[in-house]
Parts: C-alpha cells; structure tokens; sequence
C-alpha cells in the first residue's frame, strides 16, 4: 500500500488520527425529514418545498422506477438541469435501489 503525505494531520489535536467515517446520503436524508418534516429541504425561485413534501414526491420517483423495470443494482441516468426535479429523482433513485 502506498503512503501518501498527509501535511493536514498536524492540525490535529493532540495528534489524534483522523478516522474517515462514511455516511449514506439516503440515510442522512431520512434523518433530516425525520427530524424536521416540514422544514425546508429545497428552496428554488419564490418557492420552497419541505422534507416531507420532498420524501413524498421522491416516493412517487422511487415507485415509478420500480413499475418500469428498475431494481437495485441498476443504473439510472438523470439529466435534469438545477431543478428540485433533479433532487426528486435522485433521492428516488437511492431509495429505488
């Protein structure tokens, strides 16, 4: 295994390790909507839309994919400029799988 400078480490305190720790998006998404369902998740132009309404209609994404065919482990192709739609779908694609 190849080592590589780490020059950030020092900053450190009391030299403790960094320990890398990975976080599910969907996981993270759930928290938040959980946590906060009628906050705001999206805010786009004069508009903005909640958790909830978001777990919603990426609910509705998610049981489209699945009535098409998709199952986990397929790949699904989104492109969508900066829109909420962009957001939608891409959390119902994780929870399509």
């Amino acid at each position: 295994m190849t080592s590589y400078p780490r020059p950030w480490s020092g900053v450190y305190p009391n030299g403790e390790a960094f320990v890398a720790r990975y976080a599910d998006a969907l996981a993270l998404f759930r928290h938040a909507a959980s946590q906060a369902p009628d906050g705001p998740a999206l805010h786009y132009f004069d508009a903005t839309l909640s958790y909830r309404e978001l777990d919603e209609l990426s609910d509705g994404f998610a049981a489209y994919l699945a009535g098409q065919g998709i199952a986990p482990g397929d790949r699904v192709a989104l492109y969508l400029q900066n829109t909420p739609q962009f957001v939608i779908c891409l959390v119902g694609g994780g929870k399509a799988g």
